[in-house]
């Protein structure tokens, strides 16, 4: 299990909203991307990047149907 680094500071300088796009750009073990989802809402897009193809996909097969 992956556990986040400074999650809710992040989330809170960021002031995410319903329905907005958010870009993250470091997917890595997909903590912060599950949270970006969750923060958007099922309206919202996340578009979540990384270097590591094995990391992209380990993220898509945590987070299909999320938020």
């Amino acid at each position: 299990m992956h556990t986040p680094v400074l999650l809710s500071e992040v989330l809170q300088f960021l002031s995410i909203k319903k329905d907005e796009t958010v870009l993250d750009a470091t997917a890595g073990g997909g903590g912060h991307t599950r949270a970006l989802c969750d923060a958007v809402g099922k309206s919202g897009r996340v578009i979540a990047l990384d270097v590591d193809a094995a990391a992209l996909e380990r993220v898509r097969g945590q987070l299909q149907g999320a938020a």
